[in-house]
């Protein structure tokens, strides 16, 4: 099966991707059924190249299906077209006036719509009443991750891949993570925290990592935060979290939330939001209102005290992240791409 991938930026030709690593939802979809490759979104306008493609996934934008609704208007046949939906306080916040028409025809004309999450359907039914609408999360490798047996339960990381780009101009801050920190670090002193830092210096090219991390650390110091390694991601990560005991990540928008899917992977309790529908499907017990900061403390000591719920947490989480295996991915996919 020959499968193309178009993403909203870029002016790409058909570049086959490396397969393997967790990219993002449809990107990884695609590679599950076969050669993959990725293309940018003008490439929909080379209805001759789209021909040669048995399925087509695109990612939801304006761009993307004002282009597709004129594909399928002079094609008659021609490849599947899926559309992967982002989260939905992404796009739904870059809609400009009158584009919203545009995406609306798009979505009905196209052969089915893959929801990032499975909470969103209901919300794209409105949209797109007859078309088949189904649950497309993004697939985990387990043999991607490392796991490591010896776990310090004193090392405690807080909010992984933090975007320093968006802590620098205070547009993001995942402030009632480390609120619960400053406070279970007062009652167990002996607790380490560390966070990683992923800077977008595609964004702001003359920033330095260096200066990005001292950023990082002067925001958190404002409201109070101490004995928190900030550290900038590279290679050492995986090695060094798959040894933390708990990870505190409670972020404040509606997601896939990978890192509970990591959590559970590597057998690390993640308490997080509960707006996430993967980390409530994963992580029941370690589900909070993003604003309860309390409930975060009182979840964090019980997992920190309790070895008999910590083990169940973990428990719980190995047996549900059964669903977000490649192979079940791929059969949930297949049956609707029927």
């Amino acid at each position: 099966m020959k499968i193309l991938s178009i993403v909203s930026k870029g002016n790409y030709n058909s570049i086959t991707l490396p397969k393997g690593r967790i990219t993002n939802s449809f990107y990884d979809h695609g590679c599950l059924l076969g050669d993959n490759s990725l293309a940018g979104y003008d490439t929909i306008n080379d209805h001759k190249f789209m021909n040669t493609f048995d399925v087509v996934f695109v990612e939801l934008t304006y761009d993307i299906l004002k282009n597709i609704v004129n594909y399928k208007q002079k094609n008659k046949g021609g490849p599947k077209i899926i559309c992967s939906t982002p989260a939905l306080n992404r796009w739904l916040r870059v809609v400009k006036p009158g584009e919203l028409s545009m995406i609306v025809k798009g979505l009905n004309m196209i052969d089915g719509i893959g929801t990032m999450n499975n909470d969103t359907i209901s919300m794209y039914r409105g949209l797109a009443l007859n078309q088949n609408i189904f649950h497309m999360p993004t697939p985990i490798l387990p043999s991607f991750f490392p796991f490591s047996e010896h776990k310090d339960k004193n090392l405690i990381t807080l909010s992984m891949h933090t975007d320093l780009h968006s802590i620098l101009h205070a547009k993001r801050i995942d402030m009632p993570t480390f609120l619960i920190w400053n406070e279970i670090k007062k009652k167990f002193p002996k607790l380490k925290g560390i966070t990683w830092c992923n800077s977008r210096e595609s964004i702001t090219p003359n920033v330095s990592v260096n200066e990005f991390r001292n950023n990082v650390k002067q925001t958190l110091s404002d409201i109070g935060v101490k004995d928190v390694d900030v550290r900038h991601t590279d290679n050492t990560f995986h090695k060094i979290t798959s040894k933390t005991g708990i990870i505190i990540h409670v972020n404040l928008f509606n997601a896939q939330s990978r890192i509970s899917q990591y959590g559970a992977v590597t057998g690390i309790p993640v308490i997080s939001q509960d707006l996430n529908e993967t980390h409530r499907f994963l992580w029941p017990k370690l589900s909070l209102p993003w604003y309860r900061v309390d409930k975060g403390i009182e979840m964090f000591i019980k997992l920190y005290t309790d070895n008999n719920f910590y083990k169940k947490c973990i428990d719980h989480a190995k047996l549900k992240y059964q669903y977000y295996l490649p192979e079940m991915c791929k059969k949930r996919l297949m049956e609707n791409l029927k």
